[in-house]
This record gives structure tokens, sequence and C-alpha cells, in this order.
């Protein structure tokens, strides 16, 4: 492969759609494979859809279906951009839009700006920065910006990183929205399951915030096992992981980042659980719920603590800071 650069993506419409009919994968994408150091860096994707656009995978394709950027497997360029500007923005049946590093370069940042509605819905379905395990490289930051963001079913909003490397760190997640609603097992969330730190989780919800979990029995199971035991926390690990609305971890050795949350109106009900936790070798981040007239928390829970398998080292737990005008517990 040659060290020069790729060219960018640019796509001016009305509305778009991407789908995948047939389970081949149907994809809008730059990437860089040059394996030697000064390769080339990979090219920008910049969507601007007047009114829609919409992704559509398959559900069990073997192939993605979507948008990306990034530097693959061996690579040792620079990862590009992903900007997409629009009225409305569906993301559904494992359909992504991703930046990511699989390389020896950083990923680029994803950028969504939608005037009303960015809906993720079904397993699988994705909008991410994320560094790869074996990459060496930062993540990318993921930024949206919505009237309303709506993440349903199992679907995620995720920055991560896996990276062997301290300097593999994950990037930022920010969210600028009037509503955000997050339910039935949907995700959004900042973690490390590699050596290098999580990313800071920060949301500005103009009207309010909604979690709703997956049942109160999930729950009960998870916290209570995790406290009977003493630290055997498997249970609370695996319910972070496949269940909780919105959180930042540690998997590994990185340190988890922390959460602010700045909205008039939070909502956390049936088993949902708002958690900045380490399961690792290092600190837990810390949550932080701002400028809040009300704070319900129905059956579900703020967790920021450190759960460590690592009995060598001192890992400290995050601080939970609540400025709220009413604060209701219920069952």
């Amino acid at each position: 492969f040659t060290q020069g650069d790729a060219g960018n993506v640019t796509l001016n419409t009305d509305s778009l759609f991407v789908i995948d009919t047939i389970g081949a994968g149907t994809r809008i994408s730059t990437t860089t494979y040059g394996t030697v150091p000064g390769s080339g860096s990979g090219g920008d994707v910049i969507i601007n859809a007047r009114d829609f656009i919409s992704l559509q995978g398959n559900g069990d394709a073997d192939f993605f279906t979507g948008i990306f950027a990034g530097p693959w497997t061996g690579a040792m360029g620079q990862g590009g951009q992903i900007t997409i500007k629009t009225g409305s923005l569906f993301v559904t049946n494992s359909a992504e839009i991703s930046t990511y590093t699989r390389g020896e370069g950083n990923s680029g940042n994803l950028l969504v700006q939608a005037r009303d509605l960015v809906e993720l819905t079904g397993a699988g379905s994705l909008l991410s920065a994320e560094v790869f395990s074996g990459a060496i490289g930062l993540g990318g930051e993921l930024r949206i910006e919505t009237e309303q963001l709506n993440v349903r079913d199992q679907a995620q909003v995720k920055v991560s990183t896996a990276g062997s490397e301290p300097e593999s760190r994950a990037g930022n997640l920010t969210i600028e929205t009037g509503q955000l609603l997050v339910s039935d097992g949907a995700q959004i969330s900042a973690s490390t399951s590699g050596a290098g730190e999580g990313g800071e989780l920060n949301i500005r919800a103009r009207q309010g915030v909604e979690l709703r979990g997956t049942g109160l029995k999930n729950f009960d199971d998870a916290i209570g096992l995790a406290l009977e035991t003493g630290g055997d926390a498997e249970s609370l690990q695996k319910f972070i992981q496949d269940e909780a609305p919105l959180s930042t971890a540690t998997f590994s050795t990185g340190e988890a980042g922390t959460i602010t949350i700045d909205t008039p109106s939070l909502v956390l009900k049936d088993g949902a659980i708002l958690s900045s936790t380490t399961f690792g070798g290092e600190n837990a981040g810390g949550i932080f719920i701002k400028n809040a007239k009300s704070l319900e928390l129905i059956g579900s829970g703020l967790v920021a603590g450190t759960f460590n398998t690592n009995a060598e080292v001192a890992a400290v737990g995050g601080n939970i800071d609540i400025d709220t005008g009413k604060l209701s517990l219920q069952e």
C-alpha cells in the first residue's frame, strides 16, 4: 500500500437510505491500510441530508452496514472524521456509525447534528468511537447534538478502549439535547477494558433525562449479590456491561471516566442504574448531577464504587454529587 492520504467522501442530499436487504453489508466508509511508518491518513466522511438519514441493517448479517472511518488492523495512519448533519437520523436493526482504530493510529471524531431527532433501535445498532483490542492510538470524540435522542431495545451509544497500551485512551462522549430517553436494555457508556483511560460522559438535556431499566428484579439481584458476597461482583459487572442505561466503567487496568448530567429533570425507573464503577485495579470516576429541579429514583439507583479484583491495588471509588431541589426515592 502507498503512503498517500485517502480522499474524502462528501454527500449532499435531501434524504439518504443505507439498507442491507440480503445480509451482505452496505456501507459508506474510508480507511487506511498502510503498514509502514508515516502511512497516509484515512479520509473524512461528510454527509449533509436536509430531511433525514435512515440506516437499516440486516440484523443477523456477517457484514457491517452503516458509516465507518478508521485505520484497519496493522495500519499506521490516522483515522478520518465522520460528520453528519440532518433533520432526523434513524439507526436500526444492527446498523452502525463508527470511528475507530484497529492499528497504530488515532481514531477520528464522530459528530452528529440532527435538528429534530436521533433514534437508535435494536440490538447491534450503534454510534461509537472505539479503540479495538491490539490497537495503539487515541479514541475519537463522539458528540451528538439534537432536540430528541432516543436509544431503545439494546441499541448502544459508546466510547471505549480495549487498547493494550496506556496511551490508548478512549475519547469523551458529549450529548447536547432537549430530551434524552434510554430504555429496554439500551446503553450509553464510556468504558475501558484495556490499559488506557476511559472517557468522560457529559450530558446536557434542556428538558429532561429518563432512564428505564429492564426490570427491578435484575437490579435487585445484581446489587444484592455484590453486597452479600463482600466484593464478588460478577453479577454486578455483568449487569452493568449488559443492561446499565448510563455508565462509565473500567474492566481492566485503565481508570474510569466521570459522568456529568446537567438537566432540570432526571428520572430512573424499572431497575435502571446510573453507575461509575471499576472492576479492575484502577480508580472509578464520579457522578455529578447539576441544576436538577427534581431527581426521581423508582426501583433504581446510583452507584459509584470499586469492586476490585486485584487485591494488591487500592483502587478508589468515585463520589456522587447531586444538586437538586427535590429528591424522590421509591421502590
